[in-house]
């Protein structure tokens, strides 16, 4: 008995062993190098399965750069999407059709702005907040100085960062000509 529990024990750390090994590495593969292509040439697009249904996939704006796009003057708003702490918000003022200003908000679930104080970085009820006090002015100051909203998000706040970025972006397409 004790000859086959030790034969079961040991088949057991060998399977767990196993399992915890690392996995083997794929190879990494080429990417494809872009080459020009003829136009396209409209065809007639097959109607989808009704087993597979293609998922809306959201238009792309242009990447707004300096030169590459032509916004009307005005100051416009636009929200980020919503998520469990609420969601983020962005204003932008658009004078001779560049941004001048960005401010970007963070709202809490019942859509009243947060006091950035509770959020400069410190510990509350366990968890380490990220400053948001500062990192909306840095992320605003990064967008105005690219004339883009594409920009890197800031590391401890990603989704308050690219929340930030969908807001601004949202608020450009209102201002489009």
């Amino acid at each position: 008995m004790k000859r086959l529990l030790s034969i079961v024990l040991v088949v057991l750390v060998i399977f767990s062993v196993s399992a915890c090994a690392p996995a083997r590495p794929t190879p990494p593969q080429a990417s494809p190098t872009p080459s020009p292509s003829p136009s396209p040439v409209p065809s007639p697009s097959p109607s989808p399965s009704p087993a597979a249904s293609p998922s809306p996939s959201p238009s792309p704006l242009p990447s707004p750069g300096p030169g590459s796009t032509s916004y009307k003057d005005g100051t416009y708003t636009a929200d980020g999407d919503k998520w469990q702490y609420g969601n983020e918000n962005a204003t932008v003022v658009i004078k001779d059709g560049k941004m001048t200003d960005i401010t970007l908000r963070r709202l809490d679930t019942e859509g009243k702005e947060v006091n950035y104080d509770e959020w400069a970085g410190q510990e509350v009820d366990g968890k380490k907040r990220p400053n948001l006090k500062q990192f909306r002015k840095d992320l605003a100051s990064k967008m105005l100085e690219k004339q883009t909203y594409e920009v890197d998000s800031i590391s401890g706040a990603t989704v308050s960062s690219n929340n930030w970025k969908l807001a601004v972006q949202r608020a450009l397409k209102a201002a489009l000509k």
